[in-house]
Parts: C-alpha cells; structure tokens; sequence
C-alpha cells in the first residue's frame, strides 16, 4: 500500500509539472507559471503596462512551459483594477496542446477603466492563473511590446551580485525589489524539487543563480541605443553550463532554452524568464 500510495504521489506530481502555462503579452503580475488563484500570485502594477484601443483588435499570448497545455483559456476584465472579474472577454485561438507560446486574438471591449487600470484575468481550464494591469482608451499609441523603464538596481538582497549598481530595465508598473523576491521565490522553489534539477549542490546553486538573475535584470543599453533593446548578459554557454551544473530533467530544458542565446553573448530580452514553481513535497 506504500508502495502503491508513493507511486500515486509521483504520477500526480507529474501530472502537475505538465501543462505549466503563463501569460506573456501584456506582461503579468507573476511570470511563473502558478495555480494560485485569481491572479498566479505576483504583485499588482502600480500602472498599466498596456494600453489597448476600445473596439480594435489585438493580440494576447499564452505560454506552455512544459510539456502539453491543458485546454481552452478564458479571459476577463475588472474595470475597476481588484480582482472581481465581471467582464468576459471572447478570444479566439487554438488550444494549447504543446510546448510552445500560443496567440489569440481579441476585440477590445468597449469599457472604461477605473483611474486608468483594468485588470486582465487570463486562466486555463486546468486552472492555471495569470492576470496584468493594462487600460483602454478611446485612442493608443503603445507599441507592441509591453513598455519597459530603467532603474537604478539599489540594495536588492537576492540578485544584488550581479544587478546592484547597474542601470536594468524592467517592466512598467513593477519595483526591482518586487522582481527580486520573484526570482528568489522561484529559485528557492525549484533548486529543492528533483522534477526540475538532478543536481542542487554548490556549482548548480551558484549557475542558476547566475542565469535566472541576468535573464530577469537586462541592462540598459544606453543613450547611443535607438531601440532600447535591454542587453541580456547570459551567454549560451552560461545557458548550457547550468543545465549541465543542473542537470536540468528532460521534462523542465524548455524552461531554460538555450538557442535564443547562441546568436551572441549580449541577446535582448523584453520579457521576463518564466520559471516554474512547484509546491509539491514528498514525505516517505
């Protein structure tokens, strides 16, 4: 029976790492993928990182982190910026069903948001949890990317090492403070579940550190950059070392892909790392 009720376990814990899924565009309240209810957990924006045009249409993407989707999402709208949505919103799309970002389409309700934020809530229906705080004006001239700001990274406690001091760039209507409790979270999380790391000791500490820092705290370019595209300093060697320090399970690699930074040592990045969190603990 222990044996029956242990492998129960594992089956289910399994289950729960496929089908990790988050909202990536507008950028959300929490960037790991979470089941927390309503909104993944995560830190409300002070502003709106999105302004959307009533009754136009646009886009939304959805992210499958690992593995297949679970099914159709919903999303909704709390004119008011809380978290009672009344609001539906139709999109249209395909079903997530693999490892991959997903884009549905929608029209802008023709509603007023509360002191200029609204609440989006976007769910799946294997209750997975992501919202963001955007507005809708009559007219808009936000560009596709979510919008980013630049900071001084001062006195951050977790990633201090590799941000403090430098000027990063993070989305707006977040803190840098509020990102690097993120990250830490999400660090402490994973470094401890055997389902994302074969490997927790000293040089996987230290290398996972190193990335989910610098993916999560892109510098400023600087004045003589027309673009503005944030500097990512991860290296696809630096990628590749830690899911080797790591060694990184099969069924988490697409969490940390290396490809995207195998093109050069300083690849942009406008959005931020997903990690997974996962809160199941075995007791035998």
């Amino acid at each position: 029976m222990r044996i029956i009720l242990s492998l129960c376990l594992i089956a289910l814990a399994i289950s729960q790492v496929y089908s990790h899924s988050v909202l990536t565009v507008p950028t959300p309240w929490n960037t790991n993928p979470s089941k927390t209810s309503p909104c993944g957990g995560g830190t409300a924006a002070t502003t709106a990182v999105y302004t959307y045009c009533k009754g136009k249409p646009t886009t939304i993407e959805w992210k499958v982190i690992a593995a297949d989707g679970r099914g159709p999402i919903t999303v909704s709208l709390d004119t008011n910026g809380g978290t009672n949505f009344n609001t539906p919103v139709t999109v249209t799309g395909p079903t997530p069903n693999a490892e991959t970002t997903f884009t549905f389409s929608m029209t802008v309700p023709d509603v007023t948001c509360a002191n200029n934020k609204c609440t989006m809530q976007v769910k799946s229906d294997s209750n997975w949890f992501s919202c963001a705080t955007i507005n809708i004006a009559e007219t808009c001239n936000t560009t596709k990317s979510d919008q980013l700001v630049t900071v001084l990274a001062e006195d951050l406690k977790f990633c201090g090492e590799y941000a403090n001091n430098h000027r990063v760039m993070i989305p707006i209507g977040q803190t840098a403070a509020q990102i690097d409790n993120d990250v830490k979270a999400a660090f402490t999380a994973n470094i401890a579940n055997p389902l994302v790391f074969g490997d927790n000791g000293t040089a996987c500490r230290t290398s996972y550190a190193k990335y989910v820092c610098q993916e999560n705290f892109p510098l400023d370019p600087g004045s003589t950059s027309a673009e503005k595209k944030p500097i990512n300093l991860n290296t696809y060697s630096d990628c590749v070392n830690m899911n080797t320090d790591c060694k990184t399970t099969n069924l988490h690699l697409g969490l940390y892909p290396c490809s995207r930074n195998a093109a050069s040592s300083m690849v942009p990045s406008i959005i931020l790392v997903a990690v997974s969190l996962i809160a199941a603990v075995f007791m035998f």
